[in-house]
This record gives structure tokens, C-alpha cells and sequence, in this order.
């Protein structure tokens, strides 16, 4: 029913998924993010990864 996971937005690891490849896979199952928590930014502000948590609304 629900995932709780920890995607960036950048990439940090050659060849990792991104959150907004993650979020696509995940729609396909019927899962849509539900909450976003935990956010790292870099010196600049711009976000780098966050922990989300995604329910299965089918």
C-alpha cells in the first residue's frame, strides 16, 4: 500500500535513477507520491535529494 523511499534529483551515483524516473515507474503500479520529507540541499539551495513517501491509490 505505501513506499517509502529516498530519491535524489541529481545525480549522485553514475547510472542511479532519479526521483522523476522513480515516480514514472512507480505510476505505472498505481502509486502516487503522497509526501515529500527530509530534504538536502547543496550551498547553492537547489534541492539534491529528499525521502518520499508514495501510496498505491488502484
Amino acid at each position: 500500500k505505501y513506499i517509502y523511499s529516498e530519491c535524489s534529483y541529481i545525480e549522485l551515483y553514475r547510472g542511479q535513477a532519479l526521483f522523476p524516473e522513480i515516480s514514472e515507474f512507480l505510476a505505472k503500479y498505481g502509486f502516487k507520491k503522497t509526501g515529500e520529507f527530509n530534504t538536502s540541499f547543496d550551498e547553492s539551495g537547489k534541492p539534491v535529494q529528499s525521502d518520499f513517501l508514495f501510496e498505491n491509490l488502484s
